[in-house]
């Protein structure tokens, strides 16, 4: 074998051991628990940003892209129980004209939230596709999370809050 064949395929090798690390690094994006015991506790790609939005009359915190595509809302209601608030979401649906809606009665934290009342639709006024989720605690207190998107990137929210979302840290 000559030296030159040898050579170029150790360069052919390294180079492609090199864009595989690349691509794996690119596909596995470094994440970040956030979140605190009132609102509960989510995995999102550590370049996310926390936005407050202090115009709102609730207690919320929302996590948002850096590209803005998608955002997870999470709102604790003092004054609000799960049935008001499920009265008050179906009387907004009510007044809009929503597409594709959706409403089924899941779990979050491998089961360990019961009665998740989960209801999907797209806003087309808004051009918005939003999955929201409503529950009370086991410490008695109705939590709203939902995940926004102007695109098809609404399924990278809902995975968020149902396979991360939990309770404890």
């Amino acid at each position: 074998m000559k030296k030159g064949l040898f050579n170029n395929r150790v360069w052919l090798m390294a180079f492609i051991l090199t864009l595989v690390l690349a691509l794996v690094a690119c596909s596995n994006p470094k994440t970040t628990r956030v979140g605190n015991d009132r609102y509960g506790y989510f995995t999102v790609p550590e370049d996310w940003i926390e936005q407050n939005d202090s115009s709102n009359s609730v207690e919320s915190i929302q996590y948002i892209d850096p590209d803005r595509q998608i955002a997870i809302t999470c709102i604790v209601y003092t004054t609000v129980d799960l049935t008001e608030a499920l009265t008050n979401i179906h009387a907004f649906m009510d007044t809009k004209e929503l597409d594709d809606i959706l409403e089924e009665v899941i779990t979050l934290d491998g089961g360990n939230i019961t009665s998740v009342y989960k209801i999907y639709f797209h806003y087309p006024e808004l051009e918005t596709y939003i999955a929201t989720y409503l529950f009370d605690g086991p410490d008695g207190v109705t939590r709203y999370l939902s995940a926004e998107s102007k695109n098809d990137s609404i399924a990278q929210g809902i995975d968020i809050i149902e396979k991360t979302y939990s309770l404890t840290k």
